[in-house]
C-alpha cells in the first residue's frame, strides 16, 4: 500500500511519522455531527460525529453529561481503545468493552470523545476509509503512528465542537463553549497505550493521563511477545523461532520505506521519548494479565521515574487485562477521576496546534 504522505512534511528529511516528523507536522479537522446514539445512563448523551485525517473520513463517540454547562466548558477525557480484532462491527462504537471507560468518565461530569481510527466504525452502513493500514501494518504492530495521527487530528478540531448544530438534539449553548480546552485528559487502554505514548510526546495539551494495561514496549519485545501469543507458547521453540524471524524481517524491511522512511524503528515510538511527556501519569495492570505484560507498565513506570516524570502505578493482584474482576474496574476509574480532578486547572497550554 503506498500511503499518501502529509504535504506539510513529504519533503522534509525527518521521517514523517516518527515522532519528531509528528511534532513538525500542523493537525486539522472540522468534525460534524451524524446521529444521536443511546448509552446506559441519564447522565450524558452519546453522539457520533465524522472528522478528517489524512484525507480519510473517520468517525468519533463523543458522550456529553447532562445539566448545566460549566462556563469555561466541560473537562474532556479523550480515551484511545485497544486492538479490536473486528474493527468495522456495526457495534463497534457501543461495545460493552469500550463502554466500561466512556460512560464512567462521562457519569463523573466529563465530555468523553473515543476517537475511531482510521478503518475503524461502521456509521449507517458506511465504513470508515483507511482499512488498507490495517491490513498492511496491524499484523507488524505499525499502526500506532497512523492513529496517532489521527487522534491529533481529532484534537485539532475541539474548538469546532461548539459550533455544530447541537440545536438539532435539544443543546441550547447560547455562544458558550462546549469543552473546556483547558482541561484536557487523556485515558488509554492496550494497544491504546502506545498511541497515547506517542500523541503525549507530540502534544503537551493534556493536563494529566492514564494508562491501563498499556502495550508500551520496544517493539522487538511487542513482536516477540505477540509470535508467541499467536502460536501458542506449549507449541516447542522450535516453531517461535522461524516465525519470529520471519516476521521481525519483515519489520524492519517495511519501516525503512515508505510511508515510515525510518533509519531508526525507535524512532516512531513514543515510548523512546518519554522526556517529552510532560502530563503526570497514573498507570493500571492486572497482575493477572495474560494480554499484556505487567513488566512493561513496571519498565514505564521505573523510566518515568528516572526522568523525575510525575507518575504512579497500581498493581491489581490476579486481575485481567480489563481489571474487570473482583469489582476492581469502578476502583481504578474513581483513582482516574481522583487523579484527573487533582490536575484539573494545574497551569495552562497553548492548545491552538495540538
Amino acid at each position: 500500500m503506498a500511503a499518501r504522505l502529509p504535504a506539510d512534511i513529504s519533503s522534509s528529511s525527518v521521517s514523517p511519522l516518527s515522532i519528531p516528523g509528528l511534532r513538525l507536522r500542523k493537525y486539522y479537522s472540522q468534525p460534524s455531527l451524524i446521529e444521536e446514539i443511546y448509552g446506559r445512563s441519564n447522565c450524558f448523551r452519546s453522539f457520533l460525529v465524522v472528522y478528517r485525517s489524512d484525507g480519510l473520513n473517520l468517525y468519533a463517540r463523543i458522550n456529553i453529561p447532562t445539566g448545566g454547562i460549566p462556563a469555561q466548558g466541560f473537562p474532556v477525557v479523550v480515551f484511545l481503545h485497544g486492538y479490536s480484532p473486528d474493527p468495522l462491527d456495526p457495534e463497534y462504537f457501543q461495545r460493552p468493552y469500550y463502554e466500561a471507560w466512556v460512560n464512567a468518565y462521562a457519569e463523573a461530569g466529563y465530555i468523553v470523545i473515543m476517537p475511531g481510527y482510521r478503518g475503524h466504525g461502521v456509521v449507517n452502513g458506511k465504513k470508515a476509509d483507511g482499512s488498507e493500514y490495517i491490513d498492511s501494518y496491524s499484523h507488524l504492530y505499525l499502526t500506532s503512528p497512523f492513529y496517532a495521527v489521527d487522534v491529533l487530528n481529532l484534537l485539532a478540531g475541539l474548538a469546532q465542537l461548539s459550533a455544530l448544530d447541537w440545536g438539532a438534539f435539544g443543546f441550547l449553548l447560547r455562544s458558550q463553549q462546549l469543552a473546556d480546552q483547558n482541561n484536557l485528559f487523556l485515558a488509554a487502554h492496550s494497544m491504546g497505550g502506545d498511541v497515547a505514548l506517542a500523541v503525549l510526546a507530540v502534544s503537551p495539551c493534556f493536563k494529566a493521563a492514564s494508562i491501563w494495561a498499556g502495550v508500551c514496549a520496544h517493539i522487538h519485545a511487542v513482536a516477540d511477545f505477540y509470535t508467541r501469543y499467536e502460536i501458542n507458547a506449549s507449541n516447542p521453540a522450535a516453531l517461535f523461532a522461524p516465525a519470529f524471524q520471519e516476521k521481525w524481517e519483515k519489520i524492519t524491511s517495511v519501516v525503512k520505506n515508505e510511508p515510515f522512511n525510518l533509519m531508526n524503528i525507535d524512532a516512531a515510538n513514543g515510548y523512546f521519548y518519554l522526556e517529552n511527556v510532560t502530563a503526570p501519569l497514573i498507570l493500571h495492570h492486572g497482575t493477572g494479565d495474560t494480554a499484556v505484560p505487567v513488566e512493561w507498565s513496571l519498565r514505564l513506570y521505573q523510566a518515568l521515574k528516572d526522568l523525575g516524570k510525575d507518575t504512579s502505578l497500581y498493581l491489581y493482584d490476579g486481575n485481567n487485562h480489563e481489571i474487570g474482576l473482583n469489582n476492581q474496574h469502578p476502583v481504578a476509574i474513581a483513582r482516574d477521576v481522583a487523579f484527573f480532578n487533582q490536575n484539573m486547572h494545574k497551569g495552562s497550554e497553548d492548545h491552538g496546534n495540538a
